[in-house]
């Protein structure tokens, strides 16, 4: 019977880790990477189907078998982090519809959290398998990784080092993953009993440890830098070799061979160690990378927390309100304060600052208790995902790659495998069982109802954009007549924008780019459609007020209208928002009557490509933000 239980069981082992590797596979290259979720837009049905099976082939499979819930070590802490978005968003309505769009992504993570917990509780999933399944994904990011790199050498050659960053789609993001990589990697040449095996994990772990050097992520490296020390550690209380004593018994009994190699490895770490803090400090001072990047964004983080101390300016609207305290233009917006606690503390005050605090402190406990209980091969595992949540959260404090899917659902899988107990304890109150699974079926419901709605408008509107590029380049590169039939099309892409706006009307990001569509189309001077778009950007202003190239845009029309003193008042908003983009200034001059005989500059006309994806991930920005109306003059 005990043999049989033992066949079952690695051969249900087998066909999980063949199961999940495929799923981390997809999600860590293409579904949960920003081209899944923002470009590619054919894989969202897709991803959402998927996540739709595997939460019913879970929900059917512990009906049949007869699995029973059990607590998890957040269980509390998500009633305070529910009390905290609630409130978030609750007192900051105005801004509701971006606080929605956010939880989705959190529901998402809350309900996977659950679900993975449920089947390594019930014997379902084990944490090695968990671990390697993670692990063997891990392939795929890397040989991206690597092809980027070497396109990146094909197109600038070695003049400057590249910067891959495989199909996740961001450097900082890439390595992030990489960080989250070397400490399995590691662990599983250390305990591999066979050569063979060995020699293929140490050359992944080096490939990973290499990919996070050339992605120049400075806060993947600072986390890649403790996670290692961390695991090392770990490794060494292990093994009781945290005394000299302890350590010189030990490397007394090695082999020279090892004793070589072990000094080699010793001296390489530190040699690249001395590179990554000499490029560290010197980068402060590079244009684009200096400190002064970060500290301004913690410095608007703390004054949104003044404003606004118990429960935020709003989840998941750090984006909007920075234009209250940066000048956005020339400044680059930006979607988080690159530092998850200044973000917290910008969106959800004080309530979401004590959720992250109980629930580090939480994490950390649950990570202690697991160092006495778990044991066997399971055991390098959890000191694995111990250091990768760490590095994980070092990280977070100097940017926030779990802004992409895929990081925090990796993210998600480390805390898993560190804080996931032995022996989790069931469910007793009666309420919990009826009220547990009666939540996360209607949390995995909403998610797909939701997420397919979403995903259908979203289409459709990139789908509009798409032939709006193509309008683009006929209007910039033919004739007169393909000019006025461009100009004619634009005014039926912006009305095929309507249904989109009675399907969402809270969503900026349609508004938007109607109005921008007409305003493009009114530049042949039709009126109707100067009113249509004037109209059109004050009921998006209504919703993003701080967005100043929305001001802009809304002078020019009203300049163009014959509305003096309205297209006056418009630019005077954009410059209070962005009072260091001289354009502006320049712009107001030419309606003031300072500048009579200015030369215009017309801004470029819209293209889908060269995104900028911070905004993009908030507003769905593809479209440039300013119309040739705006003639900022020369």
């Amino acid at each position: 019977m005990t043999k049989a239980r033992t066949v079952t069981r690695a051969r249900r082992n087998i066909w999980m880790f063949a199961l999940l590797s495929l799923v981390f596979a997809y999600l860590s290259v293409l579904g949960a990477t920003f081209n899944g979720v923002l470009s590619l837009i054919d894989l969202q049905p897709f991803t959402l189907g998927l996540f739709g099976v595997l939460a019913t082939s879970w929900l059917f499979v512990r009906w049949r078998r007869g699995w029973i819930w059990h607590r998890t070590v957040l269980d509390v802490v998500f009633l305070l982090w529910g009390i905290a978005f609630v409130m978030s968003i609750a007192m900051n309505l105005a801004t509701w519809r971006r606080s929605i769009e956010g939880m989705w992504y959190m529901i998402l993570y809350v309900s996977l959290w659950f679900m993975l917990l449920d089947m390594l509780a019930n014997g379902g999933l084990s944490r090695q398998v968990l671990a390697q399944s993670f692990v063997f994904s891990g392939f795929a990011v890397m040989l991206f990784g690597w092809y980027s790199t070497w396109l990146l050498i094909d197109l600038n050659g070695l003049s400057e080092l590249p910067r891959p960053s495989g199909l996740i789609g961001n450097a900082n993001a890439f390595g992030a993953y990489m960080l989250m990589l070397i400490p399995f990697g590691i662990v599983q040449v250390i305990n591999a009993k066979r050569r063979f095996p060995q020699i293929i994990m140490g050359l992944y772990t080096l490939s990973a440890f290499f990919l996070l050097i050339l992605s120049q992520s400075r806060g993947a490296w600072i986390g890649g830098m403790a996670a290692i020390g961390i695991l090392f550690l770990l490794l060494l209380a292990d093994h009781n070799l945290l005394s000299v004593s302890a350590i010189r018994t030990w490397w007394g009994k090695q082999s020279p061979i090892l004793r070589i190699v072990l000094i080699a490895v010793i001296i390489a770490v530190l040699l690249i160690g001395v590179f990554m803090v000499y490029f560290l400090v010197n980068s402060l001072s590079v244009a684009g990378r200096s400190l002064s990047l970060r500290t301004y964004l913690w410095n608007a983080a703390l004054s949104m927390l003044q404003e606004s101390p118990i429960w935020g300016k709003g989840f998941f609207t750090y984006g909007q309100h920075l234009a209250k305290y940066a000048s956005i233009p020339p400044t680059q917006p930006q979607a988080h304060a690159h530092n998850v606690l200044f973000t917290i503390a910008a969106e959800m005050g004080l309530l979401g600052l004590l959720a992250i605090t109980v629930t580090v402190g939480l994490a950390l406990r649950a990570m202690l208790r697991n160092w006495k209980t778990i044991t066997g091969f399971e055991r390098p595992y959890y000191i694995a995902g111990i250091a990768a949540t760490i590095g994980f959260g070092v990280h977070h404090l100097l940017d926030t790659p779990s802004m992409m899917p895929v990081i925090a659902i990796a993210g998600l899988l480390m805390l898993i495998l560190a804080t996931a107990p032995n022996d989790p304890l069931p469910l007793q109150a009666k309420w919990r069982k009826i009220g547990h699974p009666i939540s996360l079926i209607a949390m995995w419901i909403f998610l797909l109802l939701a997420g397919f709605w979403n995903s259908r408008l979203y289409a459709d509107y990139y789908s509009i954009l798409q032939d709006v590029a193509q309008l683009n380049d006929c209007r910039m590169y033919e004739s007169d007549d393909c000019i006025m039939a461009a100009s004619e099309t634009f005014v039926e892409n912006a009305e095929a924008m309507q249904h989109l706006i009675n399907a969402d009307p809270n969503q900026p990001a349609y508004r938007l780019q109607q109005a921008y569509l007409y305003g493009i189309a009114a530049t042949e001077g039709d009126e109707t459609v100067i009113e249509q778009a004037i109209i059109g950007y004050q009921r998006y202003l209504e919703l993003e007020p701080t967005h100043s190239s929305g001001w802009a845009n809304l002078a020019a029309l009203y300049w163009q209208m014959g509305n003096q003193a309205q297209a006056r008042s418009a630019i005077e908003q954009a410059i209070l928002f962005a009072p260091d983009w001289q354009h502006f200034r320049r712009q107001r001059n030419i309606y003031v009557g300072i500048l009579t005989d200015a030369e215009t500059i017309t801004p470029p006309l819209p293209r889908v490509d060269g995104l900028n994806w911070s905004r993009l991930q908030y507003l769905r920005e593809p479209l440039p933000e300013y119309l040739p109306q705006v003639g900022w003059g020369g």
